[in-house]
């Protein structure tokens, strides 16, 4: 009986000094992980709000790429200008026009494109859900004098739609940052710069905005 009662006591021993290292480990585990957690659902959250301004960057071009295919043949063959913004400073009842382009290599035995007046023009106005489709436009093409130059790009594709996003959101706030406009120029004037042939062609009808692009050079 005595060797028995000795037995019981050594297991509930044991048992005590279980449970005292598992409260322990989860008094641990709640001091260290719970930070952790709480930091790893503010950074989902913040991936979630960049996500919704890409998606309305990539939302603009598909629409623009749709609606020239309803208008034209061949519009998978076109190339597209950024959205261009009808008023600058932005304003929340700006549009935005996508237009869509001829552009081909030319035989000249260098690298060098004829380009084409606008066959397509798409119009935007930005609501609460993003983009929509305000109004379309076809348009005859006619051939430029000038060819355009291969310009290798000197910003990478993030940038660039970087700087759509950030003029979306201008427009959408009718709020300008310093940081968008660093943005803004950034990704305009590299596209400027490549395409000046057929940005030069559209130049009148976006002029307050291509005149505050080129305020920074």
């Amino acid at each position: 009986m005595k060797r028995n009662a000795l037995f019981k006591d050594a297991i509930d021993a044991s048992s005590a000094s279980q449970r005292w290292r598992l409260s322990l480990f989860a008094a641990v585990f709640v001091f260290f992980m719970v930070p952790s957690c709480t930091t790893i659902a503010d950074d989902l959250s913040g991936e979630d709000t960049h996500m919704a301004i890409e998606i309305n960057a990539v939302r603009i071009e598909r629409l623009a790429r749709d609606q020239a295919a309803t208008l034209v043949p061949h519009a998978d063959m076109l190339r597209y200008t950024p959205p261009l913004p009808d008023m600058w400073p932005p304003g929340t009842t700006a549009k935005l026009t996508i237009y869509g382009y001829g552009s081909q290599p030319a035989p000249t035995g260098r690298v060098t494109y004829t380009v084409s007046t606008p066959s397509v023009e798409v119009v935007f106005e930005m609501a609460e859900d993003g983009p929509n489709v305000y109004d379309t436009k076809r348009a005859r093409a006619q051939s430029l004098d000038r060819l355009q130059p291969r310009v290798r790009s000197h910003v990478d594709a993030d940038i660039r739609r970087k700087g759509i996003e950030a003029l979306l959101d201008a427009i959408s706030t009718g709020k300008l940052t310093e940081a968008a406009k660093r943005s803004i120029r950034d990704s305009y004037q590299s596209w400027q710069h490549e395409n000046q042939i057929i940005s030069e062609n559209i130049d009148s009808r976006h002029c307050a905005f291509f005149r505050w692009l080129n305020e920074a050079f």
